[in-house]
């Protein structure tokens, strides 16, 4: 280890840690930020021999932090990353036969696991940031237990909250041992009433701190990318506005015009404008690609102040250099599934107060720090303790596939600390069965295994599977390449006018699924992320005993089997035309649902008879996402 990490906590509970895994196979260690568990436990097994013939594995809930993870401990240890540390996360990794510390996603290892149960190539599993209850995280800490039969496994589990009461009782006999944090003090501001626009009021403080303080960065927790993007885009202006008004050069800047405008809504409170710093602003979320989420860790420029805008990828991982002020909506999107009507809302709520302690700690890593919540004292005592689990509110089809490949034989008795509910379990069951995965049974069917070996979602890998029948394979990777990034294509011209103008030329006629295609195939400058996502998703159709065309078709003859494909794969996604109402209602569901407006197929014009969509989410309506349109008999021929 450095000697830069000499001070921290962990270092100090050592022997603990060592003695605690001579005792027991579970060893379960709660720390607050700061006390350098994520990067230092991995680097005190391995050099205890823990490591063995094998890997020790460490989980994280998201790529950024497994990635900055691995670079920053093979810094501490004067390696090149991919020798002695690793990593892997999806569609990037980089490790090699000497490597003993794999930094990963909960997902990758997950995929490990589907192929090897036991996860027999590594000695020890380390699962970090079990507070946040993500869904992929949950099945682990369950296929960790299964792995407890290898009486030569250790699992670590390392929680940021000190309430661990679930995961003792989940692991029967584990040894727990408890590190204070290496925090600094934090002084907290909360509004006097509550704020109904919370873009605004985080606006106004970032403008205020940037007025009446001399350094340290802002982090700023918001629910979504779209919150993100609209903060981004005031923020900018309003820097332009501010260094136009302050220049010294510009006959006009002392204009009481342009003054009210810079100062709008800051109140009557005198401000030292020598104090303003140009603003560094930097978005932080899962769907922003991997370099740019990187951007976040580089120094800020000398005289300018960093705003790292940021969804709750950024509470708990990831030190972010020279935070010193968190400014925290207390807010977060949630995805809550409906299993009776099949839909999926993704709603903004109240996050909850372990989480508001996570963001407030980001700003305490490196000094004192202050957190500015954009809530009330009251609103904060009526937050709930800990997060909702993912699991038991969002669709586990996936999970239910999984477990099958594991050799799980009932997934609804598979061992979770917090398992869905029953219906849950039961809507996964039937959708796998309408997709052909299981039996009417349960049993896997060669679909259903073929279907788990592609790292999609089922209801993607299902298209995928049938473009083989219907002789468009080249064209659906293009397809499901881009459906599977971030498709700013759909993004409204207001927001980004490139690449609604990029939609404009690639636009066709029967839908989103076609215009993906012709923009895959027509630009050049197609994302990277697509690419690399085809290029995997390619590599698992390999191992079919067909014939992949290179050279995808423009005749309207595959644009009418692509369409065919993917309303046989995805029948229970169509839905037939209320044409007195222009809405939609689901042949499965029975709701009553909407084009979403980024669909090529929205509009005044005449809306087609039947279509198929990839989703549907639910906000103040029910909007379908990625439409195309089909013939209504395609729809009812497939329908069982």
């Amino acid at each position: 280890m450095s000697k830069n990490s000499d001070d921290l906590p962990i270092v100090y509970a050592k022997d603990r840690i060592l003695e605690g895994l001579k005792k027991s196979q579970v060893l379960i260690i709660s720390g607050e930020t700061g006390s350098g568990k994520s990067t230092l436990v991995p680097l005190i097994l391995h050099e205890n021999g823990f490591s063995g013939n094998n890997i020790i594995a460490v989980t994280q809930p998201r790529r950024v932090a497994a990635i900055s993870l691995a670079k920053y401990v093979s810094l501490m240890t004067d390696d090149t990353l991919g020798g002695l540390i690793g990593f892997a996360v999806r569609f990037h990794s980089k490790f090699g036969r000497k490597t003993k510390i794999k930094f990963v996603t909960d997902g990758v290892l997950l995929r490990e696991a589907m192929e090897d149960p036991l996860l027999s190539n590594y000695s020890v599993i380390v699962i970090d940031e079990a507070h946040e209850r993500s869904i992929r995280s949950d099945v682990l800490l369950g296929v960790c237990k299964l792995c407890l039969e290898r009486r030569n496994i250790k699992i670590v589990i390392m929680s940021a909250t000190l309430d661990i009461r679930g995961l003792v009782d989940f692991f029967p006999g584990a040894v727990t041992v408890s590190v204070p944090g290496r925090q600094h003090p934090i002084s907290f501001y909360y509004l006097q009433e509550p704020q109904e626009d919370y873009i605004e009021a985080a606006l106004i403080t970032i403008l205020q701190l940037n007025l009446t303080t001399k350094n340290g960065d802002i982090l700023v927790f918001l629910p979504g990318q779209d919150d993100i993007e609209a903060l981004h885009g005031l923020l900018n202006a309003k820097n332009a506005l501010v260094t136009k008004t302050f220049n010294k050069k510009n006959k006009h800047a002392d204009s009481e015009r342009e003054k009210k405008l810079v100062f709008a809504k800051l109140g009557n409170k005198e401000f030292n404008t020598n104090l303003w710093k140009t603003l560094e602003i930097t978005p932080l979320y899962a769907a922003l690609p991997l370099e740019d989420q990187a951007l976040v860790f580089q120094p800020t420029t000398k005289g300018h102040r960093k705003i790292i805008l940021a969804t709750n990828i950024a509470e708990s991982s990831l030190t972010i250099p020279g935070v010193k002020y968190v400014v925290d909506s207390g807010l977060m999107k949630q995805k809550i599934f409906n299993s009776s009507s099949k839909v999926e809302s993704l709603i903004i709520v109240d996050t909850c107060k372990a989480a508001a302690q996570q963001r407030a700690g980001r700003a305490a890593r490196e000094g004192p720090g202050c957190c500015y919540r954009l809530y009330t004292r009251e609103a904060f005592a009526k937050m709930r303790k800990q997060p909702l689990p993912e699991i038991q509110c969002t669709n586990v089809a996936h999970v239910y596939l999984e477990l099958k490949i594991m050799g799980i034989d009932n997934p609804l008795e598979f061992e979770l600390i917090d398992p869905p509910s029953k219906s849950l379990m039961l809507c996964a069951a039937m959708t796998l069965h309408r997709l052909d995965a299981i039996t009417a049974t349960g049993d896997l069917t060669d679909i259903g295994k073929c279907m788990a070996k592609i790292p999609l979602p089922p209801m993607l890998s299902r298209i995928l599977l049938a473009s083989i029948e219907f002789e468009c394979i080249s064209e659906v990777l293009s397809i499901i390449a881009m459906m599977s990034t971030d498709m700013a294509l759909f993004q409204p011209e207001s927001k980004d006018p490139s690449a609604a103008r990029c939609r404009r030329n690639a636009q066709h006629p029967h839908g989103d699924h076609l215009t993906l295609l012709n923009f895959y195939n027509l630009y050049n400058d197609a994302p990277d992320k697509s690419k690399e996502v085809r290029r995997q998703l390619l590599d698992c159709m390999q191992s079919h005993p067909i014939n992949i065309k290179n050279a995808t078709s423009q005749s309207p003859e595959n644009w009418f089997k692509i369409r065919q494909c993917i309303c046989k794969a995805n029948w229970m996604n169509t839905a037939t035309l209320d044409s007195n109402k222009r809405q939609y209602k689901g042949l499965c569901s029975n709701e009553q649902m909407y084009i979403h407006p980024s669909s090529v197929l929205h509009g005044p014009g005449p809306l087609p008879q039947a279509i198929v969509y990839s989703e549907c989410t639910s906000t103040k309506k029910m909007y379908m996402h990625t439409v195309s349109v089909i013939a209504p008999e395609w729809a009812a021929q497939t329908k069982r």
